[in-house]
């Protein structure tokens, strides 16, 4: 009596890849962010590009313990004086808004302090 054929046998199939996870959205607001340290007599400089010239939003997420710091906020050569206010401890992540009025195109942006202490920056969005 002739022998049996061996069963086929075939490999386990793999398990399916895991589905592809949605990427959570980033924590930032939408539009530019840039991040940067405070410094005590300096400044944080950036660049900001716009579309269309017009007067933006800035907004500045900082900590500032103790005390209302206050900075310079330029755009594009125009300055203006902005005043962080005292946040509870170094944990607590603030924001304050404040208008610049950009051009078309690249425009440099800058936080500076030249008489003290300015507010530690987590990061700018514009």
């Amino acid at each position: 009596m002739p022998k049996a054929p061996a069963p086929h046998r075939t490999r386990p199939r793999p398990p399916p890849h895991p589905p592809h996870r949605r990427r959570r959205p980033s924590p930032r607001p939408p539009g530019k962010s840039y991040e940067a340290e405070a410094a005590t007599l300096g400044s944080a400089t950036f660049s900001a590009t716009a579309p269309t010239a017009g007067t933006c939003p800035m907004t500045s997420y900082f900590r500032s313990v103790g005390s209302v710091r206050t900075a310079t906020v330029t755009a594009n050569g125009v300055a203006q004086s902005v005043n962080f206010p005292s946040t509870p401890d170094y944990n607590t992540v603030v924001t304050l808004t404040a208008s610049v009025a950009l051009q078309a195109g690249t425009n440099s942006v800058a936080i500076a302090n030249t008489a003290g202490t300015g507010p530690n920056l987590d990061r700018i969005a514009i």
